[in-house]
């Protein structure tokens, strides 16, 4: 029993959908890509990458649009522009990423310590009031420290 007989139906979609993506992305477009890429693992011809794919195309082919009908380059324009906002989007949201993590790191680190220090006062058997005159002292310390190096600096 063969599980793979492909219908006259499948077949003509296949068959569209290459079509299509051989339109929108032939070997001929672009200019060749310097190096020997050919031998490279995992590396395949221009015609099997494309927009309908969901591969990238090569790096020296990116930006530029086929010289098709009106249609395949207005589709390809679109898909291109989708592409770069894609990209932009990513490498804000990386850089945001980064920030955040320079920032944030320090700051609950400071957190923890306080956090630490009131519990070991706590700990201690430090009552409500003399726990708040302590932290005010700490808070204190802080200030004059951070004043000190803002002078130095």
């Amino acid at each position: 029993m063969n599980l793979f007989i492909e219908e006259n139906r499948h077949r003509s979609e296949r068959a569209d959908l290459e079509s299509d993506s051989r339109i929108l992305w032939s070997p001929s477009i672009g200019r060749e890509c310097p190096g020997d890429l050919d031998e490279a693992p995992g590396f395949e011809t221009p015609s099997k990458v494309g927009v309908l794919s969901g591969r990238r195309p090569p790096i020296c082919d990116r930006g530029r649009i086929p010289e098709q009908g009106p249609l395949v380059r207005e589709a390809y324009r679109q898909a291109l522009t989708y592409d770069l906002r894609r990209e932009r989007r990513a490498r804000v949201l990386r850089i945001a990423r980064t920030i955040a993590l320079v920032v944030a790191t320090p700051l609950l680190l400071a957190l923890v310590f306080v956090a630490s220090y009131a519990l070991t006062l706590i700990a201690s058997g430090a009552t409500p009031e003399e726990l708040m005159g302590l932290m005010a002292g700490f808070l204190e310390r802080v200030a004059g420290f951070a004043g000190e190096l803002a002078m130095l600096g």
